[in-house]
């Protein structure tokens, strides 16, 4: 058996990393009390965090409506980790394909991918309790083939600057 003093550093600090993520990664289907009903009695984020403090409009809000505004922002937030969590568990499941299983790299890696997948669940079960929309951005055009992933074949999104934020694709004008 190989002790942790024999392996590379890379491998050293795979076990390390390891042995931190035993230590604090946690179960949230057993450690969150998901029948206890979201309280809207207070702010979902600080309010000095949500882009409508100190406009106009957020003056012009009562504060069932502040709070609710940001119920929906924080579900936004969490959308998008869930939307970047996901493109991360994708780079690391290809980078896993070229790491031997016997790796404690491969291993490490793993664990990396079922807390994010952990993570995704508690943002996810939030965005479903808190009635709000499943806020993510548009989807992202995928090649079939590796001569369509070429730039050049690949259509570039337009943004507008409405404060709607719409994007469309030139080939379908669909957002």
């Amino acid at each position: 058996m190989t002790t942790t003093e024999t392996l590379p550093q890379t491998a050293r600090r795979a076990a390390q990393l390891i042995a931190a993520s035993e230590r604090t990664t946690l179960d949230p289907f057993t450690e969150i009390a998901w029948d206890v009903p979201i309280d809207d009695s207070a702010y979902h984020l600080p309010p000095e965090w949500l882009p409508l403090y100190g406009t106009d409009i957020w003056d012009a809000m009562d504060p069932q409506a502040r709070i609710a505004y940001s119920r929906h922002e924080c579900a936004a937030l969490l959308g998008a980790g869930i939307w970047f969590e996901n493109r991360l568990m994708q780079l690391v499941l290809r980078h896993l394909a070229t790491l031997p299983v016997t790796s404690p790299a491969h291993r490490y890696l793993l664990v990396e991918v079922a807390d994010e997948c952990r993570h995704s669940t508690m943002f996810g079960e939030f965005i479903r309790r808190a009635g709000t929309p499943a806020y993510s951005p548009p989807p992202t055009p995928r090649p079939s083939t590796p001569l369509e992933a070429s730039p050049a074949a690949t259509p570039s999104a337009t943004c507008s600057s409405s404060p709607s934020r719409s994007c469309s694709t030139p080939s379908t004008g669909r957002p």
